[in-house]
C-alpha cells in the first residue's frame, strides 16, 4: 500500500493542551485522502482549517478515546494544502509536520502523484533572485516593500525583459507570492524547462486602507488610490530600475482577491499599458459597465488584450458572483479565458493559477 506519511518534529507546548505523540501527524492514502490528527488529550475543542475545507471558519476535530483529535478527508486533488488547528481558541500548526507554510502558524498537507510539484526546489534548476524594494506611498505617507524576481542570468545579461505585476490580497503583502505563492520557483523551473518565457515578476504592495462605511464611493477610492500607487510610484520605479521592455505588449497584471478587483479596476482603465490581465477569485459588481466606459466599445477593447484570464474556484465566496460577472461581460461581447475550477478562497487555487498562467505569458 502507498502511503506518504509526515516526518516527525519535535515537541511543540501550546499551554498544558498539545503534546507530542508519534503517529499523530498527517497521512495520505493511496485514493489521496487524508487523515489529519493532533494530540491534545486535555483540549475541549479543536478546529480544522485547511484549504481543503470551504469553510474558511474552520469544521470540528473527532476526539478519539486516546486523546488524539482527527479529521479525516475525501479524496483530494493533487497538490499542497496549508492547514492549521485552533485548540480551545488558541491557534497552531502541527507539531508533528515539518513541513510549513512560511511565516505563518500553518503547516502543509501535500498530495502528490508521479510528477514532481511546479513548486519543487531543484538544485540543478538555475535560480533567480528576489529582491525587496522599498517605494514611497504617498498616499500612506511613508514607504512600502515592493518584491521584484528577476530570471536566472540577468545580471549576466544587457537584454530587457517583459514584466508582470502581481498582486496580493487583502491583508497580506508582498512576500505573500513568494512565501505562499512560491512564484519564485515556479518561474524557476519553468523557465528552465522552456514553458515560460524568462521575465521580470514585481509584486508590490496593495494594502490600502478603505474608508468606513464602505460605500461605493468608498469603494472606487479605495481602487483609485491602488491605481495612483501602481501606475505612479511602482511601474516607474520598476521600469527604471530593472531592464524592463517597458511596452504594452510585454507588460501584464495579475492578482488574487483584493489583488484580482485591483487589476480588473487597472486593467479595464488602461488597456493602452497592459496587455494581458489576470483577477483571481473575485468579482465585478452588478452594473460594471456603468464603471468602466472603454468596455462600451468592446471589439476596440478585445483587440488591445492579449489575454483576459478569469479565475475562481466552485466553492469561493465569490463563485456566485464570478458566475454573474462572466454573464456581464459576454452580454458586453468582452472576450476573456472563463478558468472556473473546483476549490476555495486559498493558496490551493491561486497557485494552480500561476501556474496556468504563466506559460501562457
Amino acid at each position: 500500500m502507498e502511503i506518504y506519511p509526515f516526518r516527525l518534529l519535535a515537541s511543540l507546548a501550546l499551554g498544558s493542551a498539545v503534546a507530542w505523540a508519534a503517529g499523530s501527524g498527517p497521512v495520505v492514502h493511496p485514493d489521496h485522502s487524508a487523515v489529519v490528527a493532533l494530540s491534545a488529550p486535555n483540549a475541549k475543542k479543536v478546529l480544522l482549517i485547511a484549504d481543503f475545507i470551504a469553510d474558511r471558519g474552520g469544521v470540528p476535530m473527532q476526539q478519539g478515546g486516546d486523546g488524539a483529535w482527527t479529521f479525516q478527508t475525501g479524496p483530494l486533488e493533487i497538490g499542497a494544502y496549508y492547514y492549521r488547528f485552533i485548540v480551545d481558541g488558541l491557534v497552531t500548526s502541527d507539531p508533528n509536520n515539518p513541513l510549513r507554510r512560511q511565516g505563518t502558524v500553518s503547516s502543509v498537507l501535500e498530495v502528490r502523484g508521479s510528477e514532481p510539484f511546479p513548486w519543487d526546489r531543484k538544485d540543478r534548476v538555475p535560480h533567480g533572485t528576489v529582491h525587496i524594494e522599498t517605494i514611497f506611498a504617498q498616499a500612506l505617507g511613508q514607504a512600502v516593500k515592493c518584491y521584484v524576481y528577476t530570471p536566472p542570468g540577468y545580471d549576466t545579461s544587457t537584454k530587457k525583459f517583459p514584466v508582470l505585476y502581481l498582486l496580493h490580497g487583502g491583508s497580506g503583502d508582498p512576500s505573500n507570492w513568494t512565501a505562499s505563492g512560491s512564484t519564485d520557483l515556479i518561474a524557476d523551473n519553468f523557465i528552465a524547462s522552456g514553458k515560460m518565457k524568462p521575465m521580470v515578476i514585481v509584486m508590490p504592495h496593495a494594502e490600502f486602507p478603505r474608508e468606513q462605511p464602505y460605500t461605493e464611493t468608498a469603494r472606487i477610492k479605495w481602487l483609485d488610490t491602488f491605481e495612483q500607487h501602481l501606475l505612479g510610484e511602482v511601474l516607474p520605479f520598476a521600469e527604471k530600475h530593472y531592464r524592463i521592455a517597458g511596452t504594452r505588449d510585454e507588460r501584464w497584471l495579475a492578482g488574487l482577491s483584493n489583488g484580482g478587483s485591483q487589476t480588473l479596476h487597472v486593467g479595464f482603465r488602461h488597456p493602452e499599458l497592459f496587455s494581458v490581465i489576470a483577477p483571481f477569485s473575485t468579482r465585478l459588481r452588478d452594473g460594471f459597465e456603468g464603471d468602466y466606459p472603454l468596455l462600451k466599445d468592446a471589439a476596440k477593447f478585445n483587440a488591445s488584450l492579449r489575454l483576459f484570464y478569469f479565475a475562481c474556484g466552485n466553492e469561493d465566496h465569490n463563485w456566485e458572483g464570478f458566475k454573474t460577472s462572466h454573464d456581464g461581460l459576454n452580454r458586453l461581447g468582452i472576450r476573456h479565458e472563463w478558468v472556473a475550477t473546483t476549490g476555495a478562497h486559498n493558496w490551493y487555487n491561486w497557485r494552480r493559477y500561476l501556474v496556468d498562467l504563466l506559460p501562457k505569458l
